[in-house]
Parts: C-alpha cells; sequence; structure tokens
C-alpha cells in the first residue's frame, strides 16, 4: 500500500506520465509496449530491491552487532559537513562545474535502438527515486523492513505498488490499440 501511496507524489506522477509516453511510442504495438513496461518496471524494481536490500542488510548488522555506538556517531559527525557543503553549493557560494554523463548519455543514445526494451530498463533505473520516494522508502519502508519479516520482500512490493497506475493506463492503451491503428 505504501507503494500505491507514493505514486501520488508530484514526482512520481510526472515520472509515470512520462514512462507511459516512452513505454508507449508504438502503441499499435501491444507486445512492443507491454515488453517496454516490464523492462521498465524491472528496472525500477532492480533499483528499489538493491537499495533496499543494502539498507535493511546494513541495519540489521547496525542492530546485532555490540558496540557500534561508535560507527553512528562518526555517520552523523560527517553528514553534518557534507550538508553545510551541499547548502553552500545550492545557494551559489560554490561552483562546481561536474558533467560527468553526458559523453556516455550520447553514446547510449546512438548505440541503443528505440524498439530495444535496454532503454526502457535505463528508464526505469533512472527514475526510480525522487525527493519524496526517498523520505518514504528509507524513512518508513526501510525500518519497516529492519523490525519484520518480509524484509527484502518489502522494496519489491513497494517498486511494483509505484508501478501500479503505469500498468492500468498502459492496458487500457493496449486494449485501445485497435482504435489507435484505426484512427491514426
Amino acid at each position: 500500500m505504501l507503494g500505491l501511496a507514493a505514486t501520488t507524489s508530484p514526482c512520481q506522477v510526472t515520472t509515470n506520465g512520462s514512462a507511459i509516453a516512452f513505454v508507449s511510442r508504438d502503441a499499435t504495438n501491444r507486445r512492443q509496449t507491454l515488453i517496454q513496461t516490464f523492462a521498465f518496471i524491472v528496472g525500477k524494481t532492480l533499483i528499489y530491491t538493491l537499495g533496499g536490500g543494502t539498507a535493511i542488510y546494513l541495519g540489521l548488522q547496525l542492530t546485532t552487532v555490540n558496540g557500534n555506538a561508535s560507527i553512528i556517531i562518526f555517520v552523523r559527525k560527517i553528514i553534518g559537513p557534507v550538508m553545510i557543503l551541499a547548502g553552500l553549493y545550492f545557494l551559489g557560494f560554490s561552483r562546481f562545474h561536474l558533467s560527468f554523463g553526458t559523453s556516455f548519455s550520447e553514446w547510449l543514445k546512438s548505440e541503443i535502438p528505440k524498439e530495444s526494451p535496454i532503454g526502457s530498463f535505463g528508464f526505469g533505473v533512472a527514475f526510480a527515486f525522487c525527493p519524496t520516494l526517498v523520505w518514504l522508502f528509507f524513512g518508513l519502508l526501510v525500518p519497516l523492513g529492519i523490525n519484520t519479516t518480509g524484509r527484502i520482500l518489502l522494496p519489491v512490493i513497494f517498486s511494483i505498488g509505484t508501478a501500479i497506475p503505469l500498468l492500468i493506463f498502459v492496458l487500457i492503451l493496449v486494449d485501445c490499440s485497435d482504435i489507435i491503428k484505426q484512427n491514426h
């Protein structure tokens, strides 16, 4: 339910809207649209599973090993200066010009065919998280995963929950593909 509730956040509404447009580029081809949708959901689920699984594992390790208070204190001491530097950057006091990934992005555009589900998979990987979901996922779901027996299943279920609106709209679109073919 938390994943489904997360779909109402503004960033997820726009991400799912963009995903619908991306996976249904050729809405008249039912099979291709469903493959693209599946690839997007697999990419998104992979990121949530890896991120959540890692966070839950680390959380379990911190709660089961005695004497880890020093690790928590160290992390808290590091987070403060990192947040100050990030704040100064966002206020414009620091001018870091980081442009990593531009040439890689251009290479991907030229190498991955439009019909390939790899693009949809990458879209799911790239846009899995947004600010609201980070809070919901790491602030609510991960602690729940640490304290329950569901553990790794919770991130998987969460990611599928965030994809439900996409699935509904794509299934409606695929069902109407005959009408689109007639009018196109």
